[in-house]
């Protein structure tokens, strides 16, 4: 009981850091005092960059390390709503919904820091010459493991959540029109 009463009381401090732009008014502690930048960071990029649905609405994760004072971001799981599967690659825009995600966001420091990653570190690995040999694995690696999966599914038995392409092929485009459009979005 008590370490939750101690994780609760931490996530609070983090809360009303957030809620008063960066610095928490009770403690004096800034926002990078609570969380892993570098982890938050990455975390919030790719969720972005692959547009994940879910992002900060379910399947977010983070740890603490006992004998540390920070919150980390991740792992980073559950993308079956990102790169263009549940709006067909057409919105652009910030991923997710929920108070975390735009609350964090709003920081300044944090959207100055985002920003400065993004651009130095994060958006070169994403570019149009890295995404292309990627998808390409990936249609190979998945091309045998998708024929033999739908000799049993319909390809759109996905109970609605979703909206496939009408073949693997066209899923493969959307979702490499998909990230290059994302990231042109978040050169902006």
């Amino acid at each position: 009981r008590a370490q939750v009463e101690s994780i609760s009381s931490f996530v609070e401090e983090i809360i009303q850091c957030i809620n008063e732009g960066g610095v928490n008014s009770s403690t004096g502690k800034s926002l990078f005092e609570y969380i892993d930048r570098d982890s938050f960071i990455k975390f919030y990029f790719i969720q972005n960059w692959t547009g994940n649905a879910d992002f900060g609405r379910s399947s977010v994760y983070f740890f603490k390390p006992q004998y540390e004072d920070k919150l980390y971001a991740g792992p980073v799981w559950d993308f079956d709503t990102s790169l263009g599967v549940v709006t067909n690659g057409s919105e652009v825009g910030w991923a997710g919904g929920g108070w975390f995600s735009s609350a964090l966001f709003n920081v300044p420091v944090f959207r100055a820091e985002f920003k400065k990653t993004s651009l130095s570190t994060l958006l070169p690995m994403v570019t149009q010459d890295s995404i292309i040999p990627w998808m390409n694995n990936i249609q190979t690696t998945l091309e045998r493991s998708q024929e033999m999966n739908y000799l049993i599914w319909d390809f759109d038995d996905r109970d609605g959540s979703c909206n496939p392409d009408d073949t693997f092929h066209e899923n493969i485009n959307t979702m490499y029109l998909y990230a290059m459009n994302r990231y042109l979005w978040l050169l902006e």
